[in-house]
């Protein structure tokens, strides 16, 4: 009789494992974000949305961009560089607001603390995306005070096996996307799971050549490339966990400021000790290397100050103690460095030298009761981050579901922790961003059929964190400005049938700033504002119910219906309420208000499953259909130039599973 090969690879999940997996998905839907613990999506602490992987397949979407606006409150315009910038819920969130997660490991860039929203992010491999909007600092720190983003890939059960996929695109001027990946996923006799993903493509963002109102044209054929390159590890063996990615991406933006070269190398290691049936401690290692904001060939000015060398080192523990299905706490500390160098060594930071280092001390507690009268969730998280204030804040949830009802009332305070370039252009002169927010949600679903989710928000900013740039004497400027905020409303509904789904979601704000109001809680008090008129900046004179470069309403519809077992068709409409944005002349000597109308977007998409043979699937889809004039706008009153988003485009997929 022989030994069994520890090491021999099963390709795919046995039958009884499927079985499983698929138990659990027809089971009530839950959720691994903002929590310490896997929560269900009715009762979790936070204002959920989850994009899941028949979605990303049956809409065909092209990038990571068109993906998250499929969430209500989430949109994207410009930032003055030329990357593409993120909002919540209108409010700002490209520096260190918006924490995004890759499979546990946090992407934000540490220097400015954002997250390049460029076509970079491979779809085909995603099982789901998480994305809470509201507060989540209380649990993971000075990255996340309006919003997480957590992007999970298949794995093992999912059974992907061996897989390997094809994007290419055409707009009205040729070549538009193309890209390719690969991914395994196996499973050895020694309970250990293997998971790679290599990406590799290049996307032209727009071929067309448009003339401003400004009488400034832009060949975007020329100024809207981006190439990316990921690859994405992950070993599991029993209670181990290791990822490692590696993330670059390259692209022109339309600001003449040069290649912008972005590298990453992340390293997660953790390991879950079982202490007893009740207790269990989790410490975690994790490792970032970035090179940032790398621009070459472009400005001098950008070359030395944005060209940088970092690498941020952490560790923390979390202590899970759940003594009964009723109650559980959790509790952890994190201590992490940041190390940055410039690469040109005759730039320095603010204390007059090359290198810069800044270290973070963190604590978090969180109690979860439960009750037939429904979960109460409390925690709090402290910072400290440098030379800047430290942070608190404590947040409290009340949850319910009621049968086929379910109500949620979460109170939150979160902090954005100033950057290490935040602190540096600043000369120190910079505090944390304290983030105030109120939320109510109503919801109804019936037979795992009907669902429909309605929640009203209100979120105050105090302290914010306000960049201006003066493009004569190249100047970049941070400062705290006073109050910001918004109010609003959001819906979501989705009925699910046999052969088919059908979802739509509204969201709308209004802006609320108070120029010059403090920040009481406790015994923290924050009444210091530095420019007190610069939040006014971020409103539309003469439109004080917007702010400025970002639609106030947006409408998202999706119907996806099978024709056959192996077609179907999906047809995605959104439309983008008027929205205003300043635009300057060349020597930003002069900035108007220009209004930019309502847009529709409608993009359709057809699946094929097993074409030819079984493994290989095909999609083939039309997006931007009516060819709308879709422009990325810049926040504030800065008047950067715009971004034309790309007209008509055919896309095909294809992919094929072993």
């Amino acid at each position: 009789m022989q030994a069994q090969d520890s090491t021999q690879i099963i390709f795919k999940p046995d039958v009884q494992e499927l079985l499983n997996a698929k138990v659990e998905v027809n089971q009530e839907q839950t959720i691994s974000t903002g929590s310490f613990k896997t929560t269900a999506l009715r009762e979790a602490a936070g204002i959920v949305s989850v994009i899941t992987a028949d979605m990303i397949k049956n809409s065909g979407a092209r990038d990571i961009v068109e993906l998250l606006r499929f969430a209500p409150g989430i949109d994207f315009g410009m930032d003055p560089d030329g990357t593409t910038s993120v909002t919540v819920r209108g409010n700002y969130a490209m520096e260190g607001k918006l924490l995004v997660l890759v499979d546990g490991v946090q992407m934000n860039e540490v220097a400015y603390g954002g997250f390049f929203f460029y076509p970079r992010v491979p779809l085909e491999n995603i099982d789901r995306i998480e994305i809470i909007r509201g507060p989540g600092s209380a649990i993971y720190g000075g990255f996340a005070a309006l919003a997480v983003i957590n992007i999970i890939s298949k794995n093992y059960l999912q059974g992907i096996g061996n897989t390997a996929s094809l994007q290419a695109g055409i707009s009205q001027n040729g070549f538009s996307r193309g890209n390719i990946q690969f991914t395994t996923a196996q499973k050895y006799a020694n309970e250990t799971e293997v998971y790679f993903s290599g990406y590799v493509g290049e996307t032209n963002r727009n071929n067309t050549i448009f003339t401003h109102p400004n009488e400034m044209t832009i060949s975007y054929k020329d100024s809207s490339w981006v190439r990316p390159v990921n690859m994405n590890i992950g070993i599991k063996h029993k209670r181990f966990n290791m990822r490692v990615i590696y993330d670059q991406v390259r692209a022109k933006t339309i600001h003449n400021l040069g290649e912008h070269v972005n590298n990453g190398l992340y390293t997660t290691l953790s390991y879950n000790f079982q202490i007893n049936k009740q207790l269990t401690l989790t410490p975690r290692f994790q490792s970032k290397r970035q090179t940032p904001w790398d621009f070459q060939d472009g400005s001098i000015y950008y070359q030395d100050l944005t060209n940088m060398r970092i690498i941020r080192t952490s560790f923390d523990a979390v202590l899970l103690y759940q003594p009964s299905d009723k109650l559980s706490w959790a509790t952890g500390v994190e201590y992490f460095i940041d190390d940055a160098n410039y690469a040109r060594k005759t730039t320095t930071f603010y204390n007059g030298k090359n290198a810069l280092s800044f270290s973070n001390i963190g604590a978090f507690t969180e109690f979860v009761f439960s009750s037939k009268y429904g979960n109460i969730v409390a925690g709090a998280r402290f910072d400290k981050y440098g030379i800047s204030r430290p942070a608190f804040v404590p947040r409290i949830a009340y949850t319910k579901a009621f049968e086929n009802f379910h109500v949620k009332y979460l109170y939150s305070y979160a902090f954005k922790n100033p950057t290490l370039m935040n602190i540096s252009v600043s000369g120190g002169q910079i505090f944390p961003e304290y983030v105030r927010s109120s939320e109510l949600e109503i919801g109804y679903h019936w037979r795992n059929k009907f669902f429909l989710n309605a929640n009203i928000f209100h979120i105050k900013i105090f302290e914010f964190i306000s960049y201006e740039y003066e493009p004569i004497s190249q100047v970049d400027i941070y400062t705290n400005a006073g109050t910001t905020g918004s109010n609003g409303a959001e819906v979501e509904l989705r009925y699910v049938h046999k052969k088919g789904y059908f979802n739509i979601n509204f969201s709308s704000y209004v802006p609320e700033y108070v120029s010059n109001s403090p920040l009481n809680f406790a015994s923290l008090q924050i009444t210091k504002i530095t420019n007190e008129n610069q939040v006014q900046k971020l409103i539309v004179e003469g439109q004080e119910r917007v702010f400025a470069g970002l639609a106030p309403q947006r409408l998202t519809a999706q119907v996806h219906q099978r024709l056959s077992k192996k077609i179907g068709v999906n047809l995605t409409a959104q439309w983008f309420s008027q929205k205003y944005a300043y635009l300057a002349n060349a020597d930003y000597s002069e900035r108007e208000v220009i209004t930019y109308p309502s847009t529709a977007i409608l993009n359709l998409n057809l699946t094929f499953d097993d074409v030819f043979t079984k493994g290989l699937d095909l999609s083939a889809g039309i997006f931007n259909l009516l060819n709308e004039r879709q422009f990325l706008t810049v926040y504030q009153r800065l008047g950067s130039m715009p971004f034309l988003e790309q007209g008509r485009e055919l896309v095909v997929k294809v992919k094929y599973r072993l």
